[in-house]
Formats: C-alpha cells, structure tokens, sequence
C-alpha cells in the first residue's frame, strides 16, 4: 500500500498573488515550509506526503498583494491511524514444526497485540509472532 498522500488547493483573483499556507492545531497555528511531508507551501496547492495522525489539523490558506490579504475557508484533515497494510495469513504446519505470522501496519508508533481466541497473548506484542510448536 502506498503511503497516503493529501492535496489541497485554492485559487485566489486579483493581481501575483502571494500564497501562504497555514495548519491550525489545538496548540498553534503555524505558517508552513517546504520540508519533509509538506510542498507547496507557498503556493495554491499544497501537498502532504506519507501523512500520519500528526498532520490532522485545520489548514488554510491566504493570499495577498498590494491590493490587501484574503484568507481561505479551514479545510479539515482528519488522519486515522494506525492502519493494517497486509494482513497475517492462516497457517497449516506439520505437528513440532514452528508457525511465525506477521502483520504489516502504517501509522504513527503502531502497538502490536496478538490474540488467541479473543484472549491476549502475554509478551506477544510485536509485529510478527512465533510459536515453537513442541513433539506431544
């Protein structure tokens, strides 16, 4: 699955504008830079690239030349993560031979937790999980 990616974008009248782009959290509002995941801050499109739960916000943009500033209307992203990106796959081995599954998932600092049976296994909390299966 390809990383997420966000546009946004507005068109403003008069004369050259100057174009400005802004996110707006609980914390702060913040002018934005060319960096990172972020392009075309200063332009009327702006672009988020590989976005996580961090980049939910506001965004705005403004527009200005000589005959003064106009200011856009907040555009609201809300990023859901983390998200499953494959999924672990069934299984059928020999009885002593062992069976590991993996998951992929994308997302802010993902916590892994495998179950057996709607119960919690102690200690399997990564993104694969082995099981050594023993001889009876």
């Amino acid at each position: 699955m390809p990383a997420p990616t966000v546009t946004f974008s507005a068109l403003a009248g008069g004369t050259a504008p100057a174009y400005q782009w802004f996110k707006v959290t609980a914390n702060a509002t913040n002018a934005l830079s060319d960096g990172g995941n972020v392009s075309g801050s200063s332009s009327n499109v702006l672009t988020l690239a590989n976005i996580l739960g961090a980049d939910s916000a506001n965004y705005y943009l403004t527009a200005s030349n000589q005959a003064g500033v106009a200011t856009s209307s907040n555009a609201i992203l809300v990023v859901i993560d983390p998200i499953i990106t494959s999924e672990p796959v069934s299984l059928t081995v020999n009885l002593g031979a062992p069976a590991s599954f993996s998951v992929g998932a994308y997302g802010t600092a993902p916590h892994y937790q495998w179950y057996q049976d709607g119960v919690g296994i102690s200690g399997a909390n990564a993104s694969t999980y082995a099981i050594a299966m023993p001889l009876i």
